[in-house]
This record gives C-alpha cells, sequence and structure tokens, in this order.
C-alpha cells in the first residue's frame, strides 16, 4: 500500500523547498488573503480561494475537492466565489490575478500561498498542489528561527 503512495510524498518532499525559496512577498491587498495567517487562538491558518462557474464541469469537480479538504484539513480558510452569481466576484477575480501579474482567463481558478493555479483535473494532480503549497508555508511558518513549536 505504501508503495501506491510514494510519487506522492516523494512529490511533495520535492515541492517543499520550491515552496520556501519561491514564495512572493504581498504587494498588494489582493496578495495578503492567501497568505499563511494565524487564526483566532493563535494557530496558523492558509486562506484557499476559489473562483469557480456554475457552468464548468471542472468547477464541480474542484467544488468536491473542496468540501473534502474542508473536512480534512481544518488549518485551511477555504473562500469560494460563484462568478456568474455576483459580479463584485468576477471583478475581485480579475484584480487578484492581475496583482499576481496573471490573467484571469479561465476557471477554475485557485488562490493560495501568493500562487494562482488555474484548472483542475483531479486531487492526485493540481490537487496535490493545492494541498502541498499551505503545507509547506505552514512549515516555513512553524519553523522559523525564533519560533518555538511548542
Amino acid at each position: 500500500m505504501w508503495i501506491k503512495r510514494l510519487p506522492l510524498f516523494i512529490l511533495l518532499f520535492s515541492l517543499w523547498p520550491v515552496g520556501l525559496l519561491a514564495a512572493p512577498e504581498p504587494s498588494s491587498e489582493f496578495d495578503t488573503p492567501p497568505q499563511a495567517m494565524t487564526g483566532t487562538e493563535g494557530e496558523p491558518r492558509v486562506t484557499l480561494q476559489l473562483f469557480w462557474s456554475r457552468n464548468c464541469p471542472h468547477c464541480r469537480s474542484a467544488l468536491s475537492f473542496i468540501e473534502t479538504l474542508r473536512e480534512r484539513e481544518p488549518r485551511l480558510d477555504i473562500q469560494t466565489f460563484d462568478l456568474p452569481q455576483d459580479r463584485a466576484n468576477l471583478q475581485r477575480y480579475v484584480e487578484q490575478a492581475s496583482a499576481l501579474g496573471e490573467e484571469a482567463t479561465a476557471v477554475p481558478a485557485f488562490f493560495v500561498c501568493g500562487r494562482m493555479l488555474t484548472g483542475f483535473d483531479s486531487a492526485e494532480g493540481i490537487g496535490l498542489l493545492i494541498v502541498a503549497l499551505p503545507a509547506t508555508r505552514l512549515i516555513a511558518r512553524l519553523t522559523r528561527p525564533g519560533r518555538n513549536p511548542a
């Protein structure tokens, strides 16, 4: 059984240094929400935002994946934005993408840890990256010099 999961662990550990070194510093109000933050009781939390459309089959798969994350990952603050439902959601999507130097051209779009990821294939594909980015950010925050993890 563990042999089947070995590629997953290899990918997670290979992404860990990349997430630590390449994570951009917040440069605008739209960078700030998807970054690591502290919850009400001082525990580290990460905001994950999903922009989606009801007419998109990949978005429906992404929403299902996000619902499993809500149950499995209590340190994630998950926010979803239905683009056709509210014009303000579309404006937010465009502005957040622009703040990261990206274009808001596809859904589903995920914003997490200062990154924008678009599309969704499976929990083992894009889903793995979505989970890995907050994990590396939280590990970096917990292992920062001068921080007592206890």
